[in-house]
C-alpha cells in the first residue's frame, strides 16, 4: 500500500537519533544558562539503544535503495528482452522443503528468468537460461502434480552457485514449463514430462 511504502519518517527518527548522539557527546562541554545536562541521565543510559535503532534504520534504508536501483536495471533489461510471460502475486517456493515462500511478480524472457519480491524484503533476482560462470542458471525445468484436480507446480532447478529450485503455481503451468525448456533447449513434450513424473512418485511410495 502506498502509506507502506511511504520512508519519510525515517529521515525523521534519524534526525531526533542524530539530536540525541550531539547531546550525548557534546553536551557536558557545553554551558548554556538554565540548562542542567544532568537531567538527561536517562537520555545517556537509553543511547545505546538509540545508535542501534539509528544503524538499523540506516543500514534498512540503505539496502531497500540498493534493491530499488537493482530492479530498476533488471526491469530495463527485462524491457529490452522483451518478456514472454508474466505473473503477478505468485507464492515462489526456496529449496526442496519449501519452507522459504515469498510473494513474487515473475517474468520469464527468451534469455532469463527474472523474480522480484512483492515485499522487498529480498534482492531482486535475474536468472540466465543459458550457463554463466560465478552465477546461478537454469539448469533445467519440471512438472510436479499438485495434491489437488489443479494445474501442476513449476519446478526450476538452479544450477551453479545457488543448485536450489525454486517452485511455483500459476494456471498456465504447462505454458510456463514449455517456454522455460524451450529456452534452455529441451524437450517439450509434457505427455512425457508428466508420465515420467508419475513413474517417479510411484517408485518412491
Amino acid at each position: 500500500m502506498p502509506q507502506e511504502r511511504d520512508e519519510r519518517w525515517v529521515y525523521v527518527a534519524l534526525a531526533v537519533l542524530a539530536v540525541a548522539y550531539v547531546v550525548y557527546r557534546y553536551g557536558t562541554s557545553v554551558d548554556l544558562p538554565d540548562v542542567s545536562f544532568r537531567k538527561l541521565g536517562k537520555l545517556t543510559t537509553a543511547l545505546p539503544y538509540l545508535a542501534a535503532t539509528f544503524f538499523g534504520v540506516f543500514f534498512q534504508m540503505w539496502g531497500r535503495k540498493k534493491q530499488a536501483a537493482a530492479r530498476k536495471r533488471m526491469e530495463e533489461g527485462l524491457v529490452r528482452e522483451g518478456a514472454l510471460r508474466q505473473a503477478e502475486g505468485v507464492t515462489v517456493h526456496v529449496g526442496l522443503r519449501r519452507k522459504q515462500s515469498f510473494e513474487a511478480d515473475i517474468f520469464l524472457t527468451r534469455v532469463a528468468l527474472y523474480v522480484f519480491d512483492r515485499a522487498r524484503k529480498r534482492d531482486p533476482m535475474r536468472i540466465p537460461t543459458q550457463r554463466a560462470s560465478g552465477t546461478a542458471f537454469i539448469e533445467d525445468a519440471s512438472l510436479e502434480r499438485g495434491a489437488s484436480e489443479g494445474p501442476p507446480t513449476v519446478r526450476v532447478q538452479l544450477g551453479g552457485v545457488a543448485g536450489w529450485p525454486l517452485l511455483f503455481s500459476v494456471p498456465d503451468a504447462v505454458a510456463w514449463w514449455m517456454d522455460i525448456r524451450s529456452a534452455i533447449g529441451k524437450s517439450t513434450d509434457v505427455e512425457a514430462e508428466l508420465a515420467g513424473r508419475h513413474r517417479d512418485e510411484r517408485s518412491a511410495i
